[in-house]
């Protein structure tokens, strides 16, 4: 479920919107009537990553980060 507030109201409220947060939740805080802020829980079994573990199973080709041309930028619609 997600709960969408101003930030006034927010500021304002700020520990009983908490309060209301479940796992399922995320309060979402607008500003000037635009998203502005998303409040999700903590989940300690999402920051349980193993650095290393992907060694060998990833293969970034060469020139992949290089620029990309204007031809292929007019082709996605960049320019």
């Amino acid at each position: 479920m997600s709960i969408t507030v101003t930030l006034k109201e927010a500021s304002e409220s700020f520990e009983a919107l908490i309060e209301k947060l479940t796992s399922e939740d995320e309060i979402i805080i607008e500003r000037n009537g635009q998203p502005y802020l998303k409040v999700i829980p903590f989940n300690p079994t999402v920051q349980n990553r193993i650095p290393d573990t992907a060694r060998g199973k990833v293969t970034i080709l060469p020139g992949c980060f290089d620029p990309m041309t204007d031809e292929e930028l007019r082709e996605i619609g960049f320019l």
